[in-house]
């Protein structure tokens, strides 16, 4: 398993803190790891993939509490690993694309 950072509180102070470098980055909602991310590099680091998330009140991310990050040369590599041992210890976590369409969920129900 990947060596990930300590815990770090999702919040503006902290996340201006996150890498500007390419890897993968995990939000928890208290012990529960709720959503695993990939920031590919060209502009999407680690640390505007997060600050992306905390200004966006509209998706499940915004339960985030605290995150943990890992500089990865294949981030998306590095994801499905997360993601193969976070389900099987904890049951299904967000993915990119499933983050979207809570966006697009919560966005309807608005209207």
């Amino acid at each position: 398993m990947r060596s990930l950072s300590t815990a770090f509180p999702f919040t503006e102070v902290h996340v201006s803190t996150a890498p500007r470098s390419q890897g993968v980055y995990i939000l928890f909602e208290g012990d529960m790891p709720i959503y695993v991310g990939v920031a590919r590099g060209l502009g999407a680091t680690i640390r505007s993939q997060l600050q992306r998330l905390l200004g966006d009140e509209d998706t499940a991310a915004s339960a985030g509490t605290h995150y943990r990050w890992a500089i990865a040369d294949d981030p998306r590599a590095v994801r499905s690993e997360l993601l193969a041992d976070y389900e099987r210890r904890f049951g299904h976590i967000l993915t990119d694309d499933e983050l979207a369409r809570t966006k697009t969920s919560s966005m309807r129900r608005a209207s």
